[in-house]
């Protein structure tokens, strides 16, 4: 079992409950794929229950989100589901930019595109382009058509580079994010990459404001590498079920009476007023360690595991998240970069300290604790409205009056911090496995 000595900040469970001058924190999973829209299939590998009516469902009934992206708005289906459920008053276009659904528990959904570039030197590559408006998703979707072989589809590799899409993107008054970027499949820095400024130009990179995390990774290990200094860090789900919509999220700082809408979350992230983000344990990640398919040799704490086995010498290793991050920082990293002045979203270009970096809470999602079923889930949702209260507002003596003792330290212990909890690291595409407290 490892323990993994702590690279970031974990303070107790719990959203920030005011950011700066006041602001108010929402919690946004940015990064949730459809599966199904107008009886078409869009996301081959997820459930399809994800449906744009599923999606809100569990994030109005069962999450409590505030905020979610949906990163297949390019697909025409899709469009058109968005289109009528804004028709038919189910969805509200917001002045700025942005859909809201309504109700006392309002959720407001940015529109995004997952696109995959063959990126020169690296390979797969995956980007997400968050866009403003249904206007500019059918523009956006107008744009990839000719570029891919099925715009229907998600995450389809496009005949474009990273520069094109931050720069289309940005014209349409959107911005881009690269996606899971430490994971050894498609994301930038397992891929090859060690700074960003190797694909894009100051240019592009002034429409990039931030970079997605992935589940094997986090703040501390992040900040290993110089070059993203400038850059906000997100954790978000990449949700490819419903029960994993919020399994990673961001607490970001809204200013008091600013409305909910993309313009003042684009601007957010630009300014990198991010609270918190909540995100799995590194090691529960499927690809934190590197893996031998051969042997199931699984890389030890602190080694770096090459081409080769050392256990079988088999020459198949599935590369892992914190072996590549060491791998980059053994190296010295790449060029740093300086925090762009006045917070601006400009690209890199001179030294500089390490951007501030709001708290990352190690938390395992409820449907992962030990003993936590769905009859558990139920009451959980019943008693407190949802996940994210669960997760961040309720006392271990609430949880333990409607589950029970145990149940209740395993939640408490799960969400506030899981550096001294007994993992199993995730390696070769499994997650890892924790080992619940007594």
């Amino acid at each position: 079992m490892g323990r993994r000595p702590a690279l970031g900040r974990h303070p107790t469970f719990g959203r920030p409950t005011a950011g700066p001058a006041g602001r108010r924190p929402v919690l946004a999973d940015l990064h949730v794929h459809v599966a199904r829209a107008r009886g078409r299939l869009v996301k081959i590998a997820a459930s399809t229950r994800l449906t744009v009516a599923g999606i809100v469902d569990e994030c109005v009934s069962r999450k409590g989100l505030d905020v979610i992206g949906l990163v297949d708005a390019h697909s025409p289906p899709v469009i058109a589901e968005l289109e009528a459920m804004v028709d038919a008053g189910e969805l509200e276009p917001l002045p700025g930019g942005g859909l809201v659904i309504p109700g006392p528990r309002p959720l407001t959904i940015l529109t995004a595109s997952e696109v995959e570039v063959d990126e020169a030197g690296l390979g797969p590559v995956h980007y997400v382009c968050y866009l403003p408006r249904l206007a500019s998703c059918r523009e956006f979707s107008e744009f990839l058509e000719p570029r891919v072989t099925n715009v229907s589809l998600s995450s389809q590799k496009a005949r474009t580079t990273g520069e094109e899409l931050a720069l289309r993107a940005g014209k349409a008054g959107g911005f881009l994010v690269p996606a899971h970027v430490f994971t050894p499949h498609k994301g930038y820095f397992g891929q090859g990459g060690t700074d960003l400024r190797e694909s894009f130009s100051d240019q592009a990179l002034a429409h990039v404001p931030a970079v997605e995390l992935g589940l094997s990774a986090d703040t501390g290990l992040a900040d290993l590498i110089p070059s993203l200094r400038p850059f906000t860090l997100l954790t978000s789900s990449d949700a490819h079920s419903p029960e994993s919509i919020g399994r990673e999220h961001t607490a970001i700082d809204i200013p008091p009476g600013a409305p909910l809408d993309f313009p003042t979350l684009a601007r957010a992230l630009r300014e990198a007023r991010v609270a918190a983000n909540y995100g799995l344990d590194p090691r529960l990640g499927k690809y934190h360690r590197a893996f031998c398919p051969a042997c199931g040799h699984i890389a030890a704490e602190g080694h770096l595991l090459g081409e080769t086995c050392p256990a079988c010498g088999g020459a198949r290793v599935v590369g892992g998240v914190l072996d590549r991050i060491l791998e980059i920082a053994a190296r010295g990293g790449a060029p740093t970069g300086g925090v762009p002045a006045g917070n601006k979203p400009a690209g890199p270009t001179s030294e500089g300290p390490p951007m501030v970096r709001p708290p990352y809470v190690h938390i395992v999602p409820l449907a992962h604790v030990p003993g936590v079923g769905p009859s558990t889930l139920r009451k959980l949702y019943r008693a407190f409205g949802g996940e994210m209260r669960v997760l961040h507002d309720v006392p271990e003596v609430e949880l333990a009056a409607v589950v029970g003792a145990t149940l209740a330290r395993r939640i408490s212990a799960a969400r506030a911090g899981t550096t001294g909890l007994d993992i199993t690291p995730g390696a070769g595409g499994r997650y890892g496995r924790l080992t619940p407290p007594t």
